[in-house]
């Protein structure tokens, strides 16, 4: 069983552990884990308004950091 993170709000963004999780985890290389760490939040959101529509786009920035590392630029720039 999934256990799904609270709902982030956009105005506190700085007391969301998992945003601010997956902020670390980009920061540091660690792509596929800040897309965990972001999915979370964005499925909470119910994957749609202006909250899931920012963290959709961190997710992609995340595929753009994976394709860059193998070296697809095609795959970065069709995420970023």
């Amino acid at each position: 069983e999934t256990v799904l993170p609270p709902l982030p709000d956009p105005d506190d963004w700085h007391v969301s552990h998992d945003y601010l999780r997956g902020i670390d985890l980009f920061n540091a290389g660690y792509y596929w884990e800040a897309h965990e760490a972001w999915e979370g939040l964005w499925t909470v959101c119910g994957r749609t308004g202006p909250i899931a529509v920012f963290l959709q786009a961190l997710i992609a920035l995340t595929a753009a950091g994976l394709k860059l590392r193998v070296g697809n630029a095609f795959g970065v720039t069709a995420h970023a």
